[in-house]
């Protein structure tokens, strides 16, 4: 049986992301017409004046959870960088087209291209995971400039019609294989190795439907399905971030692949690698923390446990803790 589609908008809220669209979609167009560098100074600057409009609840929350010692002087230090980061990131995110030239090339530098040569000879299809760090929207041109193509699991805007020019402006570049969040997301991801693909993603946001690991000492529901994709499928998962150095330009990190666990328990096999993938985060969030994307509740207390998740628990004889799984 098929799934429902998307339920259609009414006439108020079809109003409403009609005006939301008209407005965002004209200032990304007046961004265009603002050289690259100059639009991601000024936006930059403005998102350390209006940081505070990022500040929702739980933002400051975040901060204290990773970094229990910092004062209001620290805490203030990460919210005007988080607001410079994303600024510039929303309008460097107008001229995507101008990073995927010759000279976009050269505002990135590679750092670990030796992990991504090791994971390449291994000969699997590659996962590759990644965060809210730097410009994230320049991962996949990073991995375009590589000679690595890869899909993208990418997560609908709430408002179709901005959805669609985000979308459209992707394939637009080459990166028309964009896969949905949710199960069928995870279907289509399976598909696409089981052709010889690669696959990217972002892992460092809350999924209800994930299973608890640490993050920062505290357990945080963590998506599980690139674990048990890897462990089915024998994939290598490669770890990378662009991060930012001055300005429009950009370092991209590649870390050692985290290979499947083969320990006989399925279960402890999906926990372990989960695990890896949160203590890739954490040491990223701990090197750049004025980079990442602290808005995010990360930390929601935990829900009644799908059954998929019980299951992993169970199979691998743990609980949950204050500080993850045990």
């Amino acid at each position: 049986m098929a799934e429902p589609g998307p339920r259609r908008p009414g006439p108020l809220k079809r109003l409403r992301y009609l005006l939301e669209a008209g407005v965002l979609l004209g200032l990304l167009r007046l961004i265009r017409r603002i050289d690259v560098d100059r639009a991601s100074d000024l936006a930059g600057r403005l998102g350390r004046w209006s940081y505070r409009l990022l500040d929702r609840p739980g933002t400051v929350a975040n901060i204290r959870i990773a970094f229990p010692d910092a004062d209001a002087n620290r805490v203030e230090q990460l919210l005007r960088g988080m607001g410079e980061n994303f600024g510039r990131t929303l309008a460097e995110s107008a001229h995507l087209d101008k990073f995927m030239t010759e000279p976009g090339r050269a505002r990135f530098r590679f750092e670990g291209l030796e992990h991504l040569e090791a994971a390449r000879a291994r000969r699997r299809p590659m996962l590759f995971v990644s965060g809210h760090f730097g410009n994230f929207e320049l991962a996949f041109v990073a991995l375009h400039h590589l000679g690595v193509r890869t899909a993208a699991v990418t997560r609908r805007p709430n408002n179709p019609y901005v959805a669609d020019w985000f979308a459209e402006n992707r394939a637009r570049l080459g990166f028309d294989d964009q896969l949905p969040k949710g199960a069928e997301g995870t279907r289509q991801m399976a598909a696409m190795f089981r052709r010889g693909g690669n696959v990217g993603m972002l892992v460092d946001q809350h999924l209800a439907q994930g299973v608890p690991a640490p993050l920062f000492g505290k357990p945080a529901m963590t998506v599980h399905s690139p674990a048990i994709l890897a462990i089915d499928l024998d994939l290598t998962v490669v770890p990378f971030a662009v991060r930012r150095d001055t300005g429009v330009h950009f370092t991209v990190v590649f870390q050692p692949s985290i290979l499947p666990p083969r320990s006989g328990n399925a279960g402890r096999d999906v926990l372990e690698m989960t695990t890896a993938l949160n203590a890739f985060v954490e040491a990223e969030v701990r090197a750049r923390p004025g980079d990442w994307l602290w808005m995010h509740r990360r930390w929601k207390p935990v829900p009644d446990l799908s059954r998929r998740a019980q299951r992993i628990l169970a199979e691998a004889g743990a609980e949950v803790g204050e500080t993850g799984v045990q």
